[in-house]
Order: C-alpha cells, then structure tokens, then sequence
C-alpha cells in the first residue's frame, strides 16, 4: 500500500503535476481585470517590450539560457519538449535550457529564500497557490524580485480558466497558473447502481438526499471529510462564492457564502453520510474504501491521478468522476493546491514569460500536456480541439474532458494573499475542526476567526 502523511503529501501534491504520465521523464537536465484579445492566441503573444538585440541577420544572435526549477517531473520533460519549438520563434536568440530533474519541494524555499538575499538562482520556480506563493508575496518578494508581466497577460486573462487570479496581486500580474487543480467529484459508479442514484446533482440539498439513499442501500458515505483540518472548508468556500479576503484583499470570511459552505460541511455530518477522518492520507482511509465504507470524495483533480491509482489499484474502472454539485452562487468548481510560476526579473524576463505563456497558456500546449500528461486544459479554446473529446482517463475508464468542459466556464479560485498560510492555520487551529465536532456553532466561528484575521490584517 502506498500512502502518505497528510504533511508530506501537501508538500509534494504537485510532484506530478497533474496527470497519470504516459511518457517517461526526460533524462536531460526541473482591482481591475485586463482586458482580452477577441480570439485566444495559439502561441505566446508578443511581449510589449522590443527586442534588446539586432535581429539575426545584422548581428550575432545573442545567447540566452533560460533556467527553471521545478518540483514536477512531468513540467520538466514538457519544458524540455517544447524548447526546440519555442527557439525557433526566437531567432534573435541562441536559446539554451537549463531544466535539472529530480529537483525537490523543497528547493521553492531555497529560491524564495536566495530572493530575499538579493540572490537570483533561477528565471522561474513553482510556487504552491497555498503556500510557497504567498510567502512570496508576505516577503515583499513582488516588489523587488519579480517581474510584473501585467501588460503582456492581457491577452490571456479571458482565455484562461479562472482569469489568471492566483498569481494576480493588489491589480498587478506576477506569476502564471500551471495546472488546473479543479476540485471533483470521485465516486464509486457500482455502488451508486447498487443504490439506484445518479451523480448528477443539481444541487448540494441533491447530494445530500443521494448520500442518505447511498448510506441506506449500501452502507457507504457519499463523501469523506477530514475533520482535523479546514481542508474541505477552504475547497469550498470559492466554490460557493466566497473566500477568506474579497478582491481588494480585506477579510471576507464571515460572508453569506462562507457560512453555506461550512453549514453544508456540517449537515453531511449530522446527517451521517459522510466519513470523517483525522488521518485524511492515512492507511485506515483506504481500509475505508476498500471495505466499501467510502462511495466518494469532494478533491481537486490530482487525487484521481496521484492518490487513488496507487493506493487503490483494485478498483480501477470502479472509480468515475464528475462535476460537484453547485451552491446558488452557480460556481462550478473550485481550486487548490495548484503551482504558480512567477517570472523572477531579470535582463531576459519578457523572454522567460513568453516561454511560460507558450508552454501553459497557448492552446496548442494545452492540448499537447493533455495528449502527453493527461493535464486538463487551462485554455478554454483547447476544449474545442477533437484531440481531447474521445481521450479516456487510464485509471477512471472514462472520457474525462467533458467533465472538465461542464466545469471551467464559471471557475472560482483560492485567494492570493500575504496573510493567507496564517489565515489557513487560524481555520485549521480554531474553527473548522470544533465546528465539525459541534463545539462551535458555524456562524459565530466564521465571525471569530474573520474578527481574529482582520486584527492580523491591522483592519
């Protein structure tokens, strides 16, 4: 049995990147929204800064390695496929790569660190969305070691599912999404035959009136919530239209929205259909599912690919996926635990972005990740390629890109901000676990944990 402590798999949840990879790694050497272009650009659009060199054919081209480090083996043989192709729109330039693999998690905070030294070690990293990143952010990292790319991420904004917001801050652009982690539903299709349900829901008073038919006819709970953390809380506070800090970065955790998210959390508690654990990522939750106690759960799209396969290879096909249901908001997905991949400045910074745009945002590399890493797309156009309509998941047995085209539209995303680890750890210390217990009522918890992060915030 492969499993990992909860601590070790936060850390290393982007380690794949997000896909079942059919090719092996590469041995060589890891306020206000811009406007967008009416069509979504195929390639990485022109930057807005001219050449800094003569063209090829008046000078020497000018030799210019770019530098990535990254935790996620499947990025470091997609950067190294795509780095000839990128070259070649350059010819300005001799374009070499410096993509080391087997890099470890741990190396963002050697970058951040090296950053906050005045030190410049690499041209991009992956940061986590709820991590890494905003401890970039809280160093003041933005101001003085990365490039700011806000004017040449305009033609993209639209075409990108969930507009680019993780790695926007106070109205400015650093960093490009690189991976859509949008949060599913896993559920096991035999046991819902087996209980004469669907799971198309329309609603979570749906899901709920599903889970109870679920428990009755066989036993099993419609989902699993860790009860020791504010996990499943934070996926679904943007899902329901809300989060921790509004767009302008004040506390917003005791909006309407919050408390639908956390009130539902509780009434599959009380309701008694779902199974909740202090071990999320521990042994007995895969017992749990092995003895047909757990029917489903409420992640984001890299447990179908890292963590169930696996840890549980004798129910391959058993597994399918579909869109969570929605909250009035009509939000259909949320987000977490994603990589960020900010530009650190420097004299080839307009290059580098280019590179990251051409590799996660055009949608020709949209296609080409699903087709080679099964990695959903972020570009929206990429849904309309015929490449990825039959493609069948390897674990799931199913086409999985419908899933994803029913979901992206309305895409919400996880905050960007300094104080967000802090506002994490509050959640997780002080409200979501009494909340669960029924030592704290959902309400004055959310307006205990809001008036405790607004005194952080200096509001």
């Amino acid at each position: 049995m492969v499993v990992r402590s909860r601590r070790e798999f936060l850390r290393s949840s982007l380690q794949v990147g997000g896909g079942l990879a059919v090719l092996g790694v590469a041995a060589c050497g890891d306020g206000d929204e811009p406007s967008a272009t009416t069509s979504p650009p195929t390639t990485a659009p022109a930057t807005t800064a001219p050449p800094t060199t003569a063209a090829a054919t008046t000078m020497a081209r000018e030799q210019v390695t770019i530098t990535i480090l990254t935790a996620d083996q499947s990025a470091v043989q997609f950067f190294n496929d795509i780095g000839p192709d990128f070259a070649a729109m350059h010819p300005e330039y001799d374009i070499t790569y410096d993509i080391p693999a087997e890099q470890p998690a741990e190396v963002r905070q050697r970058v951040l660190d090296q950053l906050a030294a005045g030190e410049k070690i690499t041209d991009s990293t992956d940061l986590d969305s709820e991590d890494t990143w905003n401890s970039a952010l809280a160093a003041g990292l933005h101001e003085s070691g990365l490039y700011d790319f806000t004017d040449a991420a305009q033609p993209w904004v639209d075409q990108i599912a969930g507009g680019m917001r993780e790695g926007k801050f106070k109205g400015r652009y650093y960093g490009i999404p690189g991976l859509l982690s949008a949060v599913t539903y896993y559920y096991r299709a035999d046991l819902f035959e087996q209980a004469g349900i669907s799971a198309e829901f329309g609603s979570w008073d749906d899901f709920i009136e599903a889970g109870k038919k679920l428990k009755a006819a066989t036993g099993a709970n419609i989902m699993i919530i860790e009860d020791s953390t504010s996990r499943h809380f934070n996926y679904m506070m943007p899902h329901a239209g809300g989060n921790v800090f509004d767009e302008e970065g004040a506390v917003n955790l005791d909006a309407p929205e919050n408390l639908e998210a956390l009130e539902t959390l509780v009434r599959m508690v009380r309701e008694d259909i779902a199974f909740t654990t202090s071990e999320f990522y521990g042994a007995g939750t895969f017992e749990a599912y092995r003895d047909d106690t757990i029917g489903g759960a409420y992640m984001p799209n890299w447990y179908g690919d890292l963590l169930l396969p696996p840890n549980l290879p004798e129910h391959q096909g058993k597994f399918k996926m579909a869109p969570p249901p929605k909250f009035e908001a009509g939000y259909t997905s949320a987000r977490g635990g994603a990589p960020i991949y900010p530009v650190l400045a420097g004299p080839h910074q307009e290059l580098v972005f280019d590179f990251l745009a051409f590799g996660f945002l055009s949608v020709e590399n949209n296609v080409k990740r699903f087709e080679d890493f099964a990695s959903p797309p972020m570009n929206l156009a990429a849904y309309d390629d015929p490449a990825l309509a039959d493609a069948v998941h390897p674990y799931l047995e199913q086409p999985v890109a419908p899933v994803y085209t029913a979901m992206i539209e309305k895409f919400a995303t996880v905050n960007t901000h300094p104080l967000l680890i802090r506002a994490l750890d509050h959640l997780t210390t002080s409200t979501v676990p009494p909340v669960l217990a029924g030592d704290k009522e959902p309400a004055a918890a959310l307006k205990e944990a809001a008036d405790a992060i607004r005194a952080m915030a200096g509001e």
